[in-house]
């Protein structure tokens, strides 16, 4: 056994949706449930609860995953800082590894953070860069 690989430490932290997200939310899950109640379950496709399901997930880890939302929420960004405001205040989860990586910076630890999500690593990738914080980033794309 690796004795220099420390023993894992899980906490789990529940993250609420930011307002914005909680529109988001509302709007996919509402449009969804009419479908749902004029139709009936027994008419739907299972893809299409697979595709609402992955909608609410994508929305829940940041609203720049939905289609058209990250060109309709920064359309109106003139600088740097603009855009890391809305990226930001378009995900709980981001707001909530702004303040940890704020934390582990000081205390001098080490993070690592997975995501089911490829784009989810980008937009991530995205906020380090601005932040100037120095990462490596692992997806199923990059070579030995």
């Amino acid at each position: 056994m690796e004795d220099s690989i420390p023993p894992l430490n899980e906490t789990v932290v529940e993250v609420g949706l930011t307002n914005l997200q909680n529109t988001y939310y509302k709007g996919i899950y509402g449009e969804n449930r009419m479908v749902l109640a004029k139709f009936g379950t027994n008419s739907i496709k299972t893809s299409q609860l697979n595709n609402m399901d992955v909608q609410l997930r994508k929305c829940c880890n940041h609203l720049f995953l939905l289609k058209g939302v990250e060109e309709e929420l920064t359309r109106d960004c003139k600088t740097d800082e603009d855009l890391y405001n809305k990226l930001l205040e378009s995900s709980g989860k981001l707001m909530l590894l702004d303040k940890f990586i704020e934390k582990f910076k000081k205390e001098n630890h080490k993070m690592l953070i997975f995501s089911q999500f490829k784009r989810m690593l980008d937009i991530i990738e995205l906020y380090l860069r601005m932040k100037g914080i120095s990462y490596e980033k692992l997806t199923g794309s990059v070579k030995n």
